[in-house]
């Protein structure tokens, strides 16, 4: 793994997370980068993934964030992830939310929650 030291960091137990947009890569990069991450925290037995993507400087969401759902759904496909969650959608209002807060507890105590933090992604594993 490539990542710039101090990116990656324990959140809650049973999260880990990880920040994809240090350096300012490209997506292909940064894709390349949560890759690695969803693969090194699935066998580190990670439950979630909190990744730290950015939301870009043009107020309509850089290229990163916005290839992230595509990206993600191959990953589900593959079955290298449960789900998601769109870090504006991390609401105890939302259904994703709700299921993996039944199966992941600690995730109530995140601090991101029912924050619509649009730089953010939960990956559950």
């Amino acid at each position: 793994m490539n990542m710039p030291s101090g990116a990656v960091q324990a959140a809650a137990s049973g999260m880990k997370v990880c920040n994809i947009e240090t350096g300012m890569p490209t997506v292909h990069e940064a894709q390349n980068r949560l890759r690695n991450e969803i693969q090194a925290a699935r066998l580190g037995k990670w439950s979630c993934l909190k990744v730290i993507h950015g939301y870009g400087s043009s107020g309509k969401g850089g290229q990163i964030k916005n290839s992230l759902p595509d990206f993600l759904d191959s990953q589900m496909r593959k079955g290298n992830i449960r789900d998601y969650i769109k870090g504006e959608n991390f609401s105890i209002f939302d259904l994703i939310t709700q299921k993996a807060m039944l199966k992941y507890p600690d995730l109530s105590g995140d601090p991101d929650l029912e924050q619509c933090n649009h730089g953010i992604t939960i990956i559950l594993l």
